[in-house]
């Protein structure tokens, strides 16, 4: 089985408790599957927001979620607190880009596009339905696709269920985009401390959605059981900029003797989410080191006995200043705060 379709999951949901769960596309058919419950824990209405993640066995509480009648998902995108509720955020549709599988012939790789993502509430079933399926002939049918349920409801994660399937945001199920093939390396060299497999914070755009499962994965006892909730694939992390690969064809000499020395280039380039923003209004450093714009892109060719990766880094000027202006030649740069405040 590979690991696009390994990585899929149907949604099922409980309304005594309201839970909602990722269930593995695989896991049905086996005995001893597992699958990943998320519910909200509060004693008192006074509490504060508890989000609950718990593995549970297949074949002793499944049988009390129903499954969502909508199509297996590839994830879950981060929890979000809003508006007095909680919020569950699912990958439903992407885009397959291109497969990594060169930098490990023995595993898949895909790198997908985000496209579509649903907001579902752990409190209650009334944002359930798609909102591609509305009402026929309803009152509203002027309202922007995914604001609004078949029963006219408001989902107030609309807006950032669409941000974040604007399409410039990327994920694979199967290997960290959001670090470079170095960093991994020396991370391997680490295997045994729990945040060895944690994304980079700094272009992980979701990184703060995915606390909760941040914490839940840091709490499990032993390095096996955080192994294999990575392997399950429930969480998904986003970069933000883009993704491409080419394949070159390898020398005719080279094949004439047999030799595989075709060579894949993957170009990865990351946005930092550190210091967001349009780049004319944005500029400089903040007091937390981050940078205007900061790009990542690296440069990966494979052959059948390397690995070679190239990384440049761009960013605004690492100091505290602002530009004013829109039009070209009009823009003013002023320095807000001294030298001495800029020194690391």
């Amino acid at each position: 089985m590979s690991n696009i379709d390994a990585r899929r999951f149907f949604v099922h949901v409980s309304s005594q408790p309201r839970a909602i769960a990722l269930v593995p596309t695989h896991a049905l058919s086996d005995p001893n599957g597992t699958f990943l419950s998320l519910r909200i824990r509060r004693t008192h209405p006074a509490d504060p927001v508890r989000v609950e993640l718990t593995v549970e066995k297949i074949s002793s509480t499944l049988q009390h979620y129903s499954p969502l009648d909508i199509d297996a998902v590839f994830g879950c995108a981060g929890i979000l607190d809003y508006q007095g509720d909680t919020f569950v955020f699912l990958v439903t549709r992407c885009q397959l880009v291109c497969d990594l599988a060169a930098l490990n012939p023995r595993q898949d790789k895909p790198v997908f596009r985000v496209v579509q993502v649903l907001a579902l509430s752990l409190t209650d079933s009334i944002f359930d339905s798609q909102a591609v399926q509305r009402m026929p002939g309803a009152m509203y049918d002027d309202v922007t696709q995914g604001e609004m349920d078949i029963y006219g409801v408001t989902n107030p994660c609309a807006q950032m269920a669409s941000f974040l399937a604007n399409g410039a945001f990327y994920f694979s199920p199967a290997f960290d985009i959001t670090r470079t093939m170095q960093s991994q390396q020396l991370s391997a060299i680490a295997a045994d401390d729990p945040r060895v497999n944690d994304p980079d914070a700094k272009f992980q755009w979701n990184s703060k959605l995915l606390q909760v499962f941040a914490d839940f994965r840091l709490l499990m006892c032993g390095t096996r059981a955080r192994q294999q909730f990575d392997a399950a694939g429930y969480v998904v992390s986003l970069i933000q900029g883009a993704v491409e690969s080419l394949q070159l064809p390898q020398s005719i000499g080279a094949a004439s003797q047999g030799q595989q020395t075709g060579i894949a280039c993957y170009l990865i380039s990351r946005t930092s989410s550190m210091r967001s923003g349009m780049r004319f209004l944005t500029r400089g450093v903040d007091d937390e080191g981050g940078v205007a714009n900061e790009v990542e892109t690296e440069l990966v060719l494979t052959t059948p006995s390397l690995t070679l990766s190239h990384v440049q880094v761009r960013g605004s000027v690492p100091a505290f200043w602002t530009q004013e202006g829109l039009q070209l030649g009009t823009h003013k740069v002023r320095i807000t705060r001294s030298v001495k405040a800029t020194l690391p």
